[in-house]
């Protein structure tokens, strides 16, 4: 999947990855709730997800975004 976020999108996408609300994200970055409100729609959209932890699936799996802290410390056992 060939993605292309914004840079402030990116911004949003890696604050979704935790637990954030929306009205915290926009606090974090400095804009309006509604800002948040659409940057996360479009995120969304180009993406081709309906929620939240879908986005950050989808930008781990398209590589724009990577994986979290708890996968890239996982211990394997043999």
């Amino acid at each position: 999947m060939d993605v292309w976020l914004t840079e402030r999108e990116m911004a949003v996408l890696r604050l979704l990855r935790g637990s954030l609300t929306l009205p915290e994200i926009a606090a974090e970055l400095e804009l309006s709730p509604e800002t948040i409100k659409t940057h996360t729609r479009v995120i969304y959209r180009k993406l081709g997800v309906h929620n939240r932890r879908d986005a950050v699936s989808q930008g781990q799996e398209a590589g724009i975004l990577p994986a979290s802290v708890a996968k890239r410390n996982e211990v394997t056992s043999d």
